[in-house]
């Protein structure tokens, strides 16, 4: 009898997953002009399936997955830090805290602007808190 599993995850996370295993490189996101002409969401879209292969590489102990996924969010989060209040929310649900810091981190240098332009109000208190940590962390590593 053939047994099946069942992995959680979208299936553009699956495609690439696939395509991992098969030539060890984890595909990576579009890039450049395209990418610069996507609209949010379909940029978040695309970074759901980094924090979602970051999650299950995580449980299934697939290092090179792992940091790669990672990789491709922090690069995008250093070219859009605006994208890090979607990937906080999209991290947060599946308990990648170290990808919520590494949005919070990415969003600090901006959290005054951000906050007085009602970008952050879809965030909840923790996440809230996450930036702030992060904003006090900066501001604190500037003062010194």
């Amino acid at each position: 009898s053939l047994e099946k599993i069942t992995v959680p995850i979208c299936w553009g996370a699956l495609v690439k997953l696939v395509k991992w295993f098969y030539s060890g490189e984890l595909p990576l996101p579009y890039i450049g002009c395209l990418w610069n002409n996507m609209d949010v969401n379909k940029k978040l879209q695309e970074l759901k399936i980094y924090v979602e292969l970051s999650w299950l590489a995580g449980l299934w102990f697939l290092e090179d997955v792992e940091g790669c996924s990672l990789h491709v969010i922090k690069s995008c989060l250093m070219s859009n830090p605006h994208l890090g209040v979607g990937v906080m929310q999209m991290a947060s649900e599946l308990a990648q805290w170290n990808i919520v810091e590494l949005a919070a981190d990415y969003i600090a240098p901006l959290y005054p602007k951000m906050r007085n332009q009602g970008e952050l109000d879809v965030l909840d208190e923790a996440l809230l808190n996450a930036i702030r940590s992060s904003y006090v962390r900066l501001s604190l590593n500037d003062v010194s």
